[in-house]
């Protein structure tokens, strides 16, 4: 049933293409009777489970999507391709690079599927080897060479030169080419800089954080990637970024890190040597290790344990001492997005070259007397800083009863018919399972100040945000806890309502977490359940532009999916509100960010880069498009919001 009438949809018309895949075919081969496809074991018994088409791609749906890429032609500060072409010469020497990879190292594996490009994966240019043999259904030579190796002698020649000082990464996933460049902090230089600082009272500090490549000048000494302290990563618009090599003790195989294969326990012990110290990178929230191999960081993505072979190999599960070694190598299972603390924003906002020239003319206002003009700078500068600062952060459907509502007014009202339709009394104990940056938990402690409101949430930094939201208004009511969903076990019957807002669509396997959640409510409890939906199809999305950027690995489930998954819990009620909500929710944020444009653009250099920080505002401005356009398809009867409300049978 309909929450309301449905409003008005925008007008605009939607338009479907149909491009249908190339068939992928052999020649001159017989065709086999067999189908691999009848002895795969599914993960039924896992939180993320799904239907064999996740877990078993085909040639179309895995490969076909890849093309050839040119390399880039941009020009790197800290970058020489010459020197790139004379490492490769001393690497390899005479027989050239393809003899060495096809005859020396090619039977070697460390961190790159058999079915995965390997200069993508890898990170690597063309240039450099991947330590993975190819598949034995490409030949990788021709058939009148010689079956077997005679020149052994090769190995020893096409080892990695050590000491390299920078080296060129493709970033598969941002579309992106970057160099990194190693360096140490000169002491003399770092000395300059002091004198620099203090003598002009901070001005060559602060022209120093505007012009980071002379900050590096001044003070980077360069050095070996395998020794230096500190790195500059440019990427292919020429901006930078200074990272600092985070280093920790391991004293392991390097095979624990970059993976291994079935041969390596034949080969020499200098094919697999003990890793001393971890050295990573983490750039735009990927990972990049140090491999003293081929003394280069490396992409860590695709590891795989080679014991877990199948799925009951995979449910024998870690023993202490291994998953202790695996927090070291890959950190902890959740989602930690970096969030600056409000003074650092602070300081970011003030010492922006914007607000900079904004102090100094109120300088020279006041200095001629200006006073009131001087005043009103400094109350529009300090209004704009502080509106950032406190920005809202939420991202859930509104609700617009009327049609006429303000963004804060329609998030209020959909807020409001949570309290409704999960039956939410002040004095009960309630969870908010996924509760993002807590937009939901904060205004239940705020209207149910007698309630105990938990919010669970994978990211410290939302934790953070929320615990200091509370304190802000005084909450006592409110507590927040990280885990991981899947292996998180709450209190059992500990909570009378659990509040599900747009975590279903991360999920996978309904019927365990339906049972996660009836193990947490008391008998005769309640689960509130919020999900944008279709109103008749599911679907994964696994490829595409707003799988890409926005929705990987996620699901847009059916408005009667859950309706599938009654063992635990019994439905009692469902609603549809209809997509023009979202749609206008969309239309709202976008006129937002439009008008807001000047406040949030720092924030976008921070997080993206001057040059992305283009595209990615391009970027969402297509995605509130998209999303307002798709949800008032047929005047959002096709897609919209799904409503649920079940109930734990009383024993």
């Amino acid at each position: 049933m309909d929450e309301t009438d449905p409003m008005n949809p925008s007008g605009l018309e939607n338009g479907h293409s149909r491009s249908g895949n190339r068939v992928l075919y052999r020649m001159n081969s017989n065709q086999s009777n067999t189908s691999i496809f009848e002895n795969v074991e599914m993960a039924h018994d896992e939180l993320y489970s799904g239907p064999i088409a996740e877990s078993l791609p085909t040639s179309v749906s895995a490969f076909s999507h890849r093309r050839p890429r040119a390399d880039s032609t941009a020009s790197f500060t800290y970058y020489h391709d010459d020197l790139e072409e004379s490492q490769n010469e001393l690497t390899y020497g005479n027989d050239g690079y393809e003899d060495a990879i096809s005859d020396d190292i090619g039977d070697l594996a460390f961190g790159v599927d058999d079915d995965d490009s390997a200069d993508i994966e890898s990170g690597r240019q063309s240039g450099h080897f991947a330590l993975r043999r190819r598949s034995s259904t490409q030949s990788r030579s021709s058939v009148h060479d010689r079956l077997l190796r005679t020149e052994s002698t090769r190995t020893t020649e096409s080892q990695y030169t050590h000491g390299r000082q920078s080296q060129k990464v493709y970033m598969v996933n941002e579309d992106l080419t970057i160099v990194v460049a190693g360096f140490r902090t000169s002491p003399i230089g770092l000395a300059v800089y002091i004198l620099l600082s203090v003598s002009s009272l901070g001005l060559a500090w602060l022209l120093l954080r505007w012009l980071p490549r002379w900050h590096v000048k001044l003070l980077g000494r360069p050095s070996a990637l395998s020794e230096c302290d500190w790195v500059v990563i440019e990427n292919q618009w020429g901006e930078l970024s200074i990272m600092k090599v985070e280093k920790k003790l391991y004293g392991r195989p390097m095979s624990t890190i970059f993976g291994s294969s079935e041969k390596i326990p034949l080969l020499d012990e200098e094919h697999d040597p003990i890793v001393t110290e971890l050295r990573m990178l983490n750039y735009r929230y990927v990972r990049l290790y140090f491999n003293q191999q081929t003394d280069c960081f490396i992409l860590f993505s695709g590891w795989k344990d080679p014991n877990w072979a199948d799925i009951k190999s995979v449910r024998l599960g870690l023993d202490s001492d291994e998953k202790h070694v695996r927090e070291v190598v890959f950190g902890n299972n959740d989602i930690d997005i970096e969030q600056k603390s409000i003074p650092r924003l602070f300081v970011d906002e003030v010492f922006h070259p914007f607000y900079v020239f904004q102090i100094a003319s109120l300088i020279l206002w006041s200095l001629d007397e200006y006073y009131y003009y001087a005043i009103a700078i400094f109350l529009m500068s300090f209004g704009s800083i502080t509106s950032t600062l406190i920005e809202t952060r939420a991202y859930s459907c509104c609700l617009y009863p009327q049609g006429r509502e303000t963004l804060a007014q329609a998030e209020v009202a959909m807020l409001q018919t949570y309290i409704e339709k999960a039956d939410l009394k002040d004095g009960m104990s309630i969870l908010d399972l996924g509760c993002g940056w807590g937009s939901g938990a904060l205004y239940f402690a705020e209207v149910l100040p007698n309630s105990k409101i938990t919010a669970f949430s994978n990211s410290k930094t939302q934790k953070e945000y929320i615990d200091g939201k509370a304190q802000a208004k005084g909450l006592k009511n409110l507590t927040v806890i990280t885990g991981n969903v899947v292996d998180y076990e709450f209190q059992p019957e500990s909570f009378d309502r659990v509040v599900s807002i747009e975590l279903f669509e991360h999920m996978k396997n309904y019927e365990l977490l339906m049972a996660k959640v009836a193990r947490a409510l008391k008998p005769g409890g309640r689960l509130f359940v919020h999900i944008f939906a279709h109103r008749t199809t599911p679907y994964d999305y696994e490829e595409g532009w707003m799988t890409t950027h926005f929705f990987t690995g996620g699901t847009m489930p059916s408005a009667d999916l859950l309706l599938y998954f009654q063992r635990d819990l019994q439905i009692r009620e469902q609603w549809w509100v209809n997509g023009v909500h979202y749609s206008k929710t969309c239309e709202d944020w976008l006129a937002k960010m439009v008008d807001s444009k000047q406040d949030i653009w720092p924030h976008l250099v921070a997080t993206y880069g001057e040059q992305d920080a283009h595209v990615w505002y391009n970027r969402w401005q297509i995605f509130y498009l998209a999303c307002s356009e798709l949800f008032a398809y047929e005047g959002g009867d096709t897609w919209g919001v799904a409503h649920y409300l079940f109930e734990k049978p009383v024993a």
